[in-house]
């Protein structure tokens, strides 16, 4: 829904903290793997990328003034610069029950269906 797709300041903040890394694992390292996220193959099929624009911004945000979902800055979600997210007003957590997102999906996969079988 709201994938990183590169290195997202969060993981590199909390990247060294022992509570991070064990809550997260593994994946909470990779996620602050510039080599890993830079070798992550962009999808050769059209993908949908929402991100969220809830979160906090300004002064004291760790997001300053850029648009987030309260875990990633909108920036941190584009896969290339033809592929620009949907913008969702929802916190990060939350983009996935969004109204915006399920009927952006219904409406994908009815013009699938229409492209597939012609009617």
């Amino acid at each position: 829904m709201a994938p990183p797709n590169r290195v997202p300041r969060a993981a590199r903040f909390f990247g060294r903290n022992p509570l991070y890394r064990l809550l997260t694992r593994d994946t909470g390292q990779l996620l602050s793997d510039e080599a890993f996220m830079a070798a992550l193959p962009i999808p050769a099929e059209p993908v949908r990328v929402y991100a969220g624009t809830a979160g906090h911004n300004g002064k004291r945000s760790p997001f300053e003034n850029e648009v987030n979902d309260g875990i990633l800055s909108v920036s941190e979600t584009v896969l290339s610069p033809t592929n620009v997210p949907v913008l969702v007003p929802a916190l990060h957590t939350f983009i996935m029950n969004s109204e915006i997102v399920a009927n952006d999906i219904v409406s994908t996969v009815e013009s699938l269906i229409i492209a597939a079988t012609g009617s």
